[in-house]
């Protein structure tokens, strides 16, 4: 449990919306749920790998090169940007908005994120990206002046506790090497 918050007694609701023919699924946090809930409600209605939602670490320095304007759409994290990744068969992109893709991973990474879903079937893994507002800039004026621009990116993977092991060794196997994350860690257990 971190900053008093108990994940493992909220009501979840997930939701999947398809765009472009991407999957994507959302999970909600419903409020406290109440001991008569958890009984009255079958495993499939309450997504048991929601309770213990934890961060794997980070992927550092992915490059992702930009693809259209980007638009400040995004959590702000202080002195970075955040934003989804979306992942499709065929790539990974950075995803600020309905049916807006910015700018795509490179294709290792992007890779290790469709195999890593693969293996879990996509289950409750997400993956969000965290840009320097600095290098942001940099990528707002490489547009507007009509230049190639590659993004500096570091990618957080959020999930289940109980994947952990699994994820890290899938990972390692591909010398991709966890850190720890720099950002998008607040309220949220840090699996070290």
């Amino acid at each position: 449990m971190h900053s008093g918050i108990e994940l493992g007694l909220e009501r979840m609701k997930t939701t999947q919306k398809v765009f472009s023919g991407v999957s994507e699924t959302t999970v909600t946090r419903l409020g406290k749920l109440r001991p008569t809930d958890r009984a009255s409600q079958s495993s499939s209605q309450v997504p048991h790998a929601l309770e213990d939602d934890t961060c794997f670490g980070s992927i550092i320095n992915v490059k992702a090169q930009l693809r259209s304007p980007p638009s400040m759409s995004s959590h702000d994290e202080g002195d970075f940007l955040s934003f989804r990744i979306v992942s499709t068969k065929h790539f990974s992109a950075l995803y600020s908005g309905p049916k807006r893709y910015f700018a795509v991973l490179n294709k290792r990474t992007a890779g290790e994120i469709r195999r890593l879903l693969d293996m879990l079937d996509g289950k409750l893994i997400r993956f969000q990206a965290f840009i320097n507002k600095e290098e942001w800039a940099r990528a707002e004026q490489s547009w507007k002046l009509n230049t190639a621009c590659v993004l500096s990116v570091d990618i957080n993977i959020y999930g289940p506790f109980n994947y952990a092991s699994t994820i890290g060794k899938f990972l390692a196997s591909s010398r991709t090497y966890l850190q720890k994350p720099l950002h998008g860690i607040d309220r949220i257990r840090y699996y070290c």
